[in-house]
């Protein structure tokens, strides 16, 4: 099961999309509070990602999810469903389907209780079957619960709970907000790659080292007092043969010295310095996962002030 993005997004959740939403769902919520929610929802998310928005509803195809067996005889005490605190009140959904075919699920409650009254009680009823926890996290900000289904291994999920400042003399309130990740039995079909859009080349990126006929596809940059770091993927058609040639050459033009060269498998790795090594810079040189018609280049690149 894929705990990590869940895990991961905890915290811009509790702070910003989930509770933000959690307010356009309840009185005097605005359809602008839902919109900025779905953004902070989307970040870190793969552009094909597709978002649905309830407000005051669970996702319409939760129910048959969770119960891919199940007929329209089925008794409802035999259906499969999210252990929900008693009295807590429904505040609304998201619906999150990712490229690779998982679905994620945000249930927002809000329950008219203590944050530490809450806690115990979800913790026994995510432990019961057809459920049961593997993992959990608590402090006086907020406390997370992560289970899984005891009947399918594609079913997992996390509970968080936080209260809710209502201010002072005001009754208890406690957010409650489960997030509940659905694999695909079987991948999606795999998509024709298309060739994004080049990303924009930091400021003081040395041009000469994206060689024509490339494409970055993914710029990570950062400044410090000892100078500047650089990593930059980039895709090209050329021959892996051809493009480890050129950067061979380029880096020599530019006054650098190769002090490693080696081959692993059909990938080959360059390791270059300048200003008597304090300067240093690295290629690796691969066939494009996503698409063998392309050649991958993963450079990095230290320049010293």
């Amino acid at each position: 099961m894929h705990f990590r993005r869940v895990r991961s997004g905890l915290g811009l959740l509790f702070a910003g999309g989930a509770l933000l939403l959690a307010g356009a769902c309840s009185a005097g919520g605005s359809s602008g509070d839902t919109v900025l929610a779905e953004r902070l929802l989307r970040l870190g998310e793969a552009a094909g990602t597709k978002l649905e928005v309830k407000s005051g509803e669970l996702p319409p195809d939760l129910k048959t999810v969770l119960n891919p067996s199940a007929t329209k005889d089925t008794p409802a005490a035999e259906l499969t469903s999210i252990p929900v605190y008693p009295g807590a009140k429904l505040q609304g959904s998201f619906r999150m389907e990712r490229p690779d075919g998982t679905i994620a699920y945000f249930l927002l409650y809000d329950a008219a209780a203590k944050s530490e009254d809450v806690e115990p009680a979800l913790a026994k009823l995510v432990n019961e079957s057809p459920w049961q926890t593997v993992g959990g996290q608590s402090t006086d900000a907020v406390a997370a619960l992560r289970f899984q289904s005891t009947t399918s291994g594609d079913v997992s999920g996390t509970v968080a709970i936080q209260p809710v400042n209502t201010g002072a003399g005001a009754a208890a309130l406690t957010s409650i907000i489960y997030i509940v990740e659905v694999e695909p039995s079987a991948p999606p079909q795999a998509e024709p790659y298309v060739l994004p859009t080049a990303r924009p080349v930091p400021d003081g990126f040395p041009a000469g080292f994206i060689l024509d006929g490339m494409t970055p596809i993914g710029v990570q940059w950062a400044a410090a007092p000892q100078g500047k770091q650089y990593q930059m993927r980039l895709l090209t058609k050329q021959s892996s043969l051809d493009v480890t040639d050129r950067y061979r050459d380029a880096f020599k033009n530019d006054g650098w010295t190769l002090v490693s060269d080696n081959a692993r498998g059909f990938a080959t790795q360059l390791e270059f310095e300048k200003d008597g090594g304090v300067s240093q810079a690295s290629v690796s040189v691969d066939a494009f996962s996503d698409d063998p018609a392309y050649t991958e280049v993963a450079l990095q690149l230290g320049l010293a002030r």
